[in-house]
């Protein structure tokens, strides 16, 4: 099973991490975000990569990764970080 990083640091985000820890037997290894956004090294305690540099930090075929946005333009969002 390969191990998750959450791309986000909101509230939701902070959901989504308790929620995986309490029913899954998945492990977030990391959150990330642009770089613009970084502003601290972890998030509840987890650590915090920047999205560009994922690649160099963890082998791709390891992870997946869990898209965090907030409601506000979501779908918008959504496709700027897929893409």
């Amino acid at each position: 099973m390969k191990d998750l990083i959450i791309f986000g640091t909101n509230a939701f985000s902070k959901q989504l991490k308790q929620i995986i820890e309490k029913d899954s037997d998945r492990r977030i290894k990391a959150f990330c975000l642009t770089t613009d956004y970084i502003k601290t090294d972890t998030f509840c305690g987890i650590p915090i990569i920047d999205f560009d540099h994922l690649e160099t930090c963890f082998k791709k075929d390891t992870f997946e990764i869990l898209v965090s946005v907030g409601y506000g333009n979501m779908n918008n969002n959504r496709e700027y970080i897929f893409k």
